[in-house]
């Protein structure tokens, strides 16, 4: 009988401990974690963001209150301290709500990097990135990707054309948006282009000149290529193009024919 008491007893004080030392390590981390809050740096960080939090909220709702009617994304701190940047109207524009006044323009750092391009060139990739590329015309199977916004009497254009011609590697998604007004020829050969069976094969015969001597009125389209043009103006405003050529070569923006830079994305390994 004491034998089987001290065995008893011998589990309980056993069960006692291991509930003692599961405390004891509760305890201890809970201890740590509460050291962590409130320590000085830890306490400062969080209530640094929880002022900068405020001050974003009563920003924007200065703002929202001086211009109603403005539709904007992505308001934020500009590099300028005091400053919001946000994005309206397809462009980054700043906010100062001290004043109430919007800026437009470019800020620069010292060395002269234009933080201004930066965003919009990273909101635009973010656009191209969403674009129904079935809607392009096609040309490679290369494992290097162009969207190209291209007109086809624009001299650049054809320069690039040209280049992406001999360049291996590569798969072009080529979208048309006609300077009119500079080349008033354009629009017809990009419905030109557009109409054809094989666009690809068009598109490369346009970008040679061999309609460079025809008489716009003589340039045949239908109006599957009509309305296809208008497709690619629409996704242009989209993109935020405003001039030809503009490309995405792997989502690293490119304006106009910068042969080196253009050269330097698109090189591929032997």
């Amino acid at each position: 009988m004491v034998k089987k008491m001290r065995k008893t007893i011998g589990i309980l004080l056993g069960i006692i401990m291991v509930v003692f030392m599961m405390f004891a390590v509760v305890d201890g981390f809970t201890i740590k974690m509460a050291k962590q809050l409130i320590e000085p740096g830890n306490v400062q960080a969080m209530e640094a963001k929880e002022g900068q939090d405020l001050l974003n909220k009563e920003a924007k709702d200065i703002f929202t209150k001086t211009y109603p009617n403005y539709k904007i994304s992505n308001f934020k701190p500009a590099p300028v301290t005091g400053l919001y940047e946000l994005e309206g109207g397809g462009n980054v524009v700043y906010f100062d709500p001290k004043t109430g006044m919007l800026l437009f323009g470019d800020i620069l750092d010292k060395t002269g990097h234009n933080l201004t391009q930066e965003r919009r060139n990273e909101l635009a990739a973010k656009k191209v990135a969403e674009l129904p590329l079935d809607k392009a015309v096609k040309i490679g199977s290369g494992k290097i990707k162009v969207v190209l916004f291209t007109d086809p009497d624009c001299p650049y254009c054809r320069q690039v054309s040209n280049y992406f011609k001999t360049a291996s590697g590569i798969t072009q998604y080529v979208f048309f948006y006609p300077l009119s007004q500079i080349h008033p020829n354009s629009e017809s050969k990009a419905k030109y282009i557009l109409s054809q069976k094989d666009p690809g094969k068009a598109y490369g015969d346009v970008m040679s000149g061999m309609l460079d001597k025809d008489d716009v009125k003589t340039i045949k389209y239908d109006e599957r290529g009509a309305y296809r043009l208008e497709e690619h103006k629409m996704l242009a405003a989209k993109a935020g193009v405003n001039g030809t050529p503009a490309m995405w070569i792997d989502g690293k923006y490119v304006a106009g024919a910068n042969m080196p830079v253009i050269e330097s994305l698109t090189k591929t390994i032997p």
